[in-house]
């Protein structure tokens, strides 16, 4: 009920809208070309129908591994580039397909802010859900000035709602309002809908009206 009510909301503001051993694991969604299993050590970052470890040191430290209900081992693939997962901060949602994902923080930054990461598991493996190679969430900046966004549930998957500065720029800030949807098949996010959902709308009107997007740490938690 609440992204319905978030929807109609931003459907309003757009019409008044002012200017062990190691062996081999079976490939999953992302195959690993029996690649040898990690070790299932490290902190447990969330529960995915069994404890999800973060592998803290070795060869397969920062990704993720589990054991899955038949005793097999699941991980994360190796990533291009180092995604500096953390343990903190975690937190679990579940779609309304009873799909269970987890929300991690990567990519910390000194300065204040981070990457969110949405985590699901298979029998084939643990997908970190990305879209050309970075996270479908977009980075968080926790010192202020940092780019307006949550995430909610829909009916077959979640949407990613963000918002960025009307240009030009007027008197007040204004708010342009993009959704993306997606769909998660084989453990993949898959696009199934992108548009504009409201624009030119005041700051203090959209506040008021979607707190959800300046409310940090809060993505999916409609679920």
């Amino acid at each position: 009920m609440r992204t319905l009510g978030l929807l109609a909301s931003l459907l309003l503001l757009g019409s008044c809208g002012t200017a062990g051993g190691e062996d081999h694991i079976d490939a999953g969604p992302h195959p690993v070309n029996q690649e040898a299993r990690c070790p299932v050590t490290g902190p447990v970052v969330g529960q995915l129908g069994t404890a999800v470890h973060l592998v803290a040191k070795g060869r397969c430290a920062g990704r993720l591994v589990a054991r899955s209900a038949t005793g097999s081992v699941i991980q994360s693939p190796p990533q291009p580039k180092a995604l500096g997962l953390v343990a903190t901060g975690s937190r679990e949602a579940t779609l309304k397909d009873g799909t269970r994902l987890l929300v991690l923080r990567g990519n910390v930054a000194r300065r204040g802010g981070y990457t969110p990461w949405l985590v699901t598991a298979d029998k084939g493996g643990i997908s970190l859900l990305e879209s050309h190679g970075e996270s479908v969430l977009p980075f968080v900046a926790t010192d202020g000035g940092g780019q307006p966004m949550t995430a909610t549930c829909t009916a077959d998957g979640f949407a990613v709602w963000t918002a960025t500065a009307h240009v030009p720029a007027g008197v007040v800030l204004a708010w342009d309002v993009h959704r993306t949807s997606y769909q998660l098949v084989g453990g993949q996010a898959r696009v199934t809908e992108s548009k504009d959902v409201a624009t030119s709308v005041a700051d203090p009107t959209m506040r008021k009206r979607m707190p959800q997007l300046f409310e940090q740490g809060q993505e999916l938690s409609d679920c």
